[in-house]
């Protein structure tokens, strides 16, 4: 709200709930205010800059019909003049951004709300003394670092009982002390206010609107929930009610499932079938799951395996256990604990869980400009799951097919893509070094048969980004391709990767003196070799260098071989590399008859 007033000091500005764009026409959603957006645009036609702000843009991708919203973002590109802020929750940030601006050819840029740090926790603890208790709890402090959260902790009483361990009891006691009110007993209010503010919330949810119609609700209820900041109305309609924010409306279904779950927790299919399939309640079914996984790990794990494993439960519940799982702060626990269940039917639930990982557990790098267009495959992998899986994967690779060597390569490209200057070694990272290995041909046959497949060039690449992950090995294993590569023109050897500037940057800095052994056979020359396609001698072979060199070496660049990696990572060895280099090169020219 602040942000809007400064705003309109100087431009005109107008704000809408996203819902309110959920029609088939711009003219349909402008409707309820007797304008259109043409009148809007009359309206402004002074002014250099006006200002669209869009309220919780992520419940537009509730909606089947979202016309109005790709109109006005029509409209925008039009007209530089137009100002558009949207706001939406950081998890539907990627989803918004290819479903509207990108589809609209509308150029975007984001700007991450950040949280409270200790400086200003400090201050807010100066102003509210209260707040001292919770914020010295170290497991609690990070959740109170939202701004919302801090608010609602603010009005609780602090001066008796426990502080919360974690957030479900912070979220419980807030349901208390702000919610029911259980300090207003008269007339059993709190039941009577919390079952009210539950229905206001799950008609929404179901209805998909931004607000619903709760006139045969108890309007003295609702009158003290409006009082207390917990539900709003629409302007000039009472009996339209909506939670006052998004937050209340989620702790408000999440009550609501832990009250399905104690009444159907043996029988799920129950469960899930009251649940319904609603977008939102979804969403608050995934973020409950995770609260339970931190909280009551047991329960957690006891109730998402037999879900999982339950046929009868449909298809999209499971995957959503998962997901909600995935990406919960205690999936490496959950992952280690279930182990045995991962081993069942070939591996099928591991399986799974790997597909819906690389699908839903990668998002933008740290370095990406949100306002340029990214494909996907620059997306990265997050998360802490990622590390826990390829564990589990090389523990388990005895009972991995030959014909999984696809889907695997394909996973460790995945996690891969984690690999980067600020994490050089993401967790996992010596299980992903060994399972290359263990996948890639021991031997100069094996890579010659294998070439013309592609994984095997591509889990070379993977293994040359964390040479340190198995480093015996992988050294023994250049080695013994080095004396029979071949340095083919037509395929690439793990040697000759192992030197490229793009892919063997990672193997010149880390291990560099098996890259200048690489480099040294790369550049010896070979007397004896015939290559049917030269009809002359090369100039190469005048300093001693392999006539092959011609065919990648064109044009001379300072990205070709490993001389500007060495030179970067490790100048000692690599200049001393080059000197010798240059030195063996201007040599073998001052005396052609060491070369015959």
């Amino acid at each position: 709200q602040g942000a809007f007033q400064l705003l309109r000091k100087d431009a005109p500005t107008w704000a809408f709930r996203a819902e309110e764009f959920a029609h088939a026409h711009l003219d349909a959603a402008f409707a309820p205010f007797a304008v259109n957006f043409e009148d809007l645009r009359k309206a402004s036609l002074g002014f250099p800059r006006k200002v669209l702000w869009i309220e919780s843009a992520e419940r537009l991708l509730e909606k089947s019909t979202r016309d109005a919203f790709m109109d006005l973002l029509g409209q925008i590109v039009s007209d530089p003049t137009w100002r558009l802020i949207v706001t939406c929750r950081d998890y539907s940030l990627e989803t918004v951004r290819l479903a509207f601006f990108e589809r609209a050819g509308l150029a975007s840029q984001t700007l991450a709300v950040p949280l409270l740090d200790d400086q200003e926790l400090a201050e807010c603890e100066k102003h509210i003394p209260a707040l001292a208790r919770p914020l010295a709890n170290a497991r609690l402090r990070p959740f109170l670092r939202n701004l919302f959260v801090l608010d609602k902790a603010a009005r609780l009483n602090w001066q008796q009982g426990a502080v919360p361990a974690d957030e479900r009891e912070f979220r419980a006691r807030v349901w208390n002390e702000l919610v029911r009110r259980e300090d207003q007993a008269a007339g059993a209010m709190p039941t009577k206010r919390e079952e009210a503010f539950i229905q206001v919330a799950l008609r929404r949810a179901r209805a998909l609107e931004p607000y619903i119609d709760g006139g045969d609700i108890d309007p003295t209820v609702v009158q003290a929930l409006r009082q207390d900041g917990l539900v709003a109305s629409l302007p000039g309609d009472d009996a339209m009610l909506a939670p006052a924010h998004d937050v209340l409306e989620d702790w408000a279904i999440m009550q609501w499932l832990e009250r399905q779950y104690g009444r159907h927790r043996q029988n799920l299919p129950v469960f899930f079938s009251a649940v319904g399939t609603h977008p939102a309640l979804r969403r608050a079914y995934r973020r409950w799951l995770t609260e339970l996984l931190n909280s009551t790990p047991a329960t957690a794990d006891e109730f998402a395996i037999t879900t999982i494993r339950d046929s009868a439960i449909p298809d999209h519940w499971r995957d959503d256990t998962l997901v909600a799982v995935l990406h919960s702060a205690g999936a490496c626990g959950f992952l280690e604990r279930n182990r045995a269940a991962w081993r069942e039917n070939n591996l099928r639930l591991l399986r799974r869980i790997v597909h819906l990982l690389r699908v839903t557990g990668k998002s933008n790098p740290v370095w990406f400009n949100p306002g340029a267009h990214l494909p996907g495959t620059f997306l990265t992998a997050q998360g802490t799951a990622w590390g826990c899986l390829v564990d589990i994967v090389w523990q388990e690779i005895a009972h991995f097919q030959r014909d999984d060597r696809e889907f695997l390569t394909a996973f460790l490209e995945d996690w891969s893509s984690a690999v980067s200057a600020w994490i050089p070694y993401p967790a996992g990272f010596s299980a992903a070094a060994k399972l290359c290995l263990h996948l890639l041909p021991q031997d100069e046959d094996g890579w010659r048969y294998a070439r013309q497949d592609g994984w095997m060039e591509r889990l070379a690449k993977v293994l040359l980004k964390v040479p340190r992950g198995a480093e015996a090995e992988l050294i023994a294993l250049v080695r013994r391709l080095l004396p029979t590569a071949g340095w083919d023109r037509w395929n690439v050897s793990l040697p000759e990767l192992a030197i490229d500037f793009l892919h063997g940057h990672v193997f010149c800095r880390d291990l560099p003196a098996m890259a200048i052994e690489c480099a040294e056979t790369w550049l010896k020359y070979e007397p004896d070799s015939h290559d049917p396609w030269r009809g002359r001698e090369q100039i190469e072979e005048a300093f001693g260098l392999p006539a092959r060199l011609n065919f990648g070496a064109y044009p001379a660049s300072a990205w070709r071989g490993p001389f500007l990696s060495l030179l970067r990572t490790n100048p000692e060895l690599g200049v001393k590399f080059v000197l010798d280099f240059l030195n063996r090169a201007v040599s073998d020219y001052a005396n052609p008859e060491k070369l015959r």
